[in-house]
């Protein structure tokens, strides 16, 4: 009987101390798994606001250096034209007034994609239909989501956008649609889903690190 005892009391050392360990592996595996967690988010961070600053950086010198540039140029020369050729001096002059008034233009449409306050103050289907009005090429728009988490809709905004803005450059396109709904992924949940659609002439390559890809 008092073998019997021993035996037990140490089975259940052993277990206690069995358990123990095993609880310290899963919170040693639990804690590297959020470490991983947080590593790959802080880098995907990271990766978008590098790909956010070469955005803006390229807008403002696709867009908006070209024009203030122009805008000097003319300057210059009504300068020079202005003593024996008032009337051409003039004309340049009501260029670089046009072509200030193209690059004010730009910069509020660069503020808004820093900040689309519409997007905050009434939701995505606003803030993509003014978007949308705001294309050369006629831009349908269909948006079937209730209000979503304020990092959702930004993401959702501003990819739309860029698609938007590709299709203008790129696609010789007459007509695009947006289509923003909800739909049920492999997993049961619910995710938010954007199609953009063109009819231009194709051709688009996902590279990677290319802007598609971004």
């Amino acid at each position: 009987v008092l073998l019997g005892l021993l035996v037990v009391v140490l089975a259940v050392a052993a277990h206690r101390g069995l358990s123990r360990l095993l609880l310290r592996v899963d919170e040693a595996a639990e804690l590297r798994r959020r470490a991983a967690e947080a590593a790959a988010a802080r880098e995907t961070a990271v990766r978008g606001a590098r790909t956010e600053r070469s955005r803006i950086e390229r807008d403002l010198h696709d867009g908006v250096q070209p024009q203030l540039v122009s805008v000097a140029m003319n300057l210059s020369m009504a300068q020079r034209r202005i003593d024996h050729d008032p009337a051409g001096a003039k004309d340049l002059i009501g260029e670089a007034h046009a072509t200030t008034k193209a690059a004010i233009a730009e910069l509020r449409r660069l503020a808004r994609g820093f900040h689309p306050a519409v997007l905050e103050d009434r939701g995505l289907d606003a803030a993509l239909s003014a978007v949308a009005a705001q294309s050369p090429v006629p831009v349908a728009v269909d948006v079937r989501v209730p209000r979503l988490a304020p990092e959702t809709e930004a993401a959702v905004y501003f990819a739309v956008s860029e698609g938007i803005a590709n299709i203008v450059k790129h696609a010789q396109a007459g007509a695009a649609s947006v289509r923003v709904g909800l739909e049920t992924d492999p997993a049961g949940g619910t995710r938010v889903v954007a199609r953009i659609a063109d009819d231009g002439r194709g051709g688009a390559v996902v590279v990677p690190g290319g802007g598609l890809s971004g």
